[in-house]
């Protein structure tokens, strides 16, 4: 029996909850199973503390990946930047590492333009990219890691929720 990186990400989603009063995403209980615990820590830019936005892309990244068809190539998956200023200042505000993301957008440059809410949200999407890329890694060796039995014991235990 096999299972497939979208059923691994559908998986993932299922576990995972919205918070309408803190308005966040979560684990539904952090740490149950511990590889998804593990992947979104790594998602975490250099160690950062946890952070309601990588939370949240990693759901959303996980549920858009849950949704592709066999052919389509999870890291080709866009991302893009929020619309408006006010987020854009807002996610850059939540943690000052994220400068980092910023700075190297102005430093590749972008069509000769340094317009500094371009430029927020290019860094706003190189980490978007980074954590895309970090999801689809753990996905793809947790599969090539999962015993036969491991499988079906998702797919037992798991049946509503990840077909």
């Amino acid at each position: 029996m096999t299972m497939t990186i979208q059923e691994l990400a559908k998986f993932v989603c299922n576990n995972m909850e919205y918070d309408e009063e803190r308005k966040i995403y979560h684990q539904k209980k952090p740490g149950d199973p511990q590889w998804i615990q593990d992947m979104i820590y790594e998602c975490h830019y250099n160690g950062m503390l946890p952070d309601d936005y990588v939370f949240e892309w990693v759901y959303e990244i996980c549920n858009e990946i849950s949704e592709l068809s066999d052919d389509d190539d999870p890291t080709e998956i866009e991302v893009f930047a929020d619309t408006y200023t006010h987020d854009l200042l807002k996610w850059l505000s939540s943690n000052l590492a994220r400068l980092d993301f910023v700075e190297d957008a102005i430093d590749e440059g972008y069509e000769g333009k340094c317009d500094l809410a371009l430029m927020i949200g290019i860094g706003q999407e190189k980490e978007k990219r980074e954590v895309l890329w970090t999801i689809v890694e753990h996905l793809q060796n947790r599969l090539e890691d999962m015993a036969d039995e491991e499988i079906e014991l998702y797919h037992e235990v798991c049946k509503d929720e990840i077909t």
